[in-house]
């Protein structure tokens, strides 16, 4: 075995190691919030999570405009 072909295998294993504590243990995320939502800019991130972040947050908004309007039309008959 040449030694490039080590230092190739050496590296492949340390590339695994690190992809198994990413997943097993979450590593590197310590930094990353939770929700699929930037603060700093106020928009939805543009991946699935975001837009289903999207759609929840619009569905309580009608909710909310439907809950008023049905307030509003019992109080003033």
């Amino acid at each position: 075995m040449k030694r490039w072909e080590f230092m190739e295998q050496e590296n492949d294993r340390g590339q695994q190691k690190i992809d198994y504590q990413k997943d097993k243990y979450h590593v590197g995320n310590a930094n990353k919030g939770g929700a699929a939502y930037n603060i700093l800019n106020l928009n939805y991130e543009q991946n699935t999570e975001g837009e289903f972040l999207k759609q929840k947050d619009h569905d309580s908004n009608v909710r909310a405009l439907l809950r008023s309007k049905n307030v509003d039309t019992l109080s003033n008959n």
